[in-house]
């Protein structure tokens, strides 16, 4: 998997649409291992000097925390292997997601029915991108920047429209920052 945020929008033909989401990840695979690796050698030295010390319950708690701490970030890590393909084609939106190269969700829906919601604020952007039939609404892009999200609904938007099936819009401004 690649270190950083990877959006790919691929029209494969007129009627073709196909983009890949994957979360952003600021440092590389064996960057984060070295960090953890890094972070655990040192709870292991401070628990030492401690123990050295005289003080071994400080010690024994240094450690530890260390690795509970580690161990936190490597959950964290391993949920954000996932990804998200959104495709259009043949009259058909596909909303497929992975997690660990396993698909976890499939939803299809038709785009002549199709419901695009965008929630907007006018200082940072699309917020929130939904899509769905009436009542049924389902987030997609969620771990996209608002910037993107944006450029991404446009893209999507334009794809369908070039089938002739442009969704219906609805759009909500809201203030980010609203008390």
């Amino acid at each position: 998997m690649s270190g950083h945020r990877s959006v790919s929008i691929s029209p494969s033909g007129p009627d073709a649409f196909h983009a890949v989401i994957r979360p952003h990840q600021s440092l590389s695979d064996a960057a984060f291992e070295g960090w953890v690796l890094g972070f655990i050698a040192f709870a292991i030295l401070s628990s030492v000097i401690a123990n050295m010390a005289g003080a071994g319950p400080v010690g024994f708690f240094m450690g530890l925390d260390g690795m509970l701490i580690a161990g936190m970030f490597v959950a964290w890590r391993a949920h954000q292997d996932r990804r998200e393909e959104i495709m259009v084609e043949a009259g058909n939106l596909t909303l497929r997601r992975y997690r660990k190269e396993r698909l976890v969700e499939q939803r299809r829906f038709p785009a002549s029915r199709l419901v695009l919601s965008r929630n907007d604020d006018p200082d940072y952007g699309c917020l929130k991108l939904q899509i769905g039939r009436q009542d049924r609404f389902f987030p997609i892009a969620c771990d996209l920047s608002p910037h993107e999200r944006t450029a991404f609904a446009e893209a999507l938007c334009s794809a369908l429209r070039q089938q002739g099936r442009g969704p219906v819009l609805r759009k909500t401004l809201s203030h980010a920052l609203a008390a």
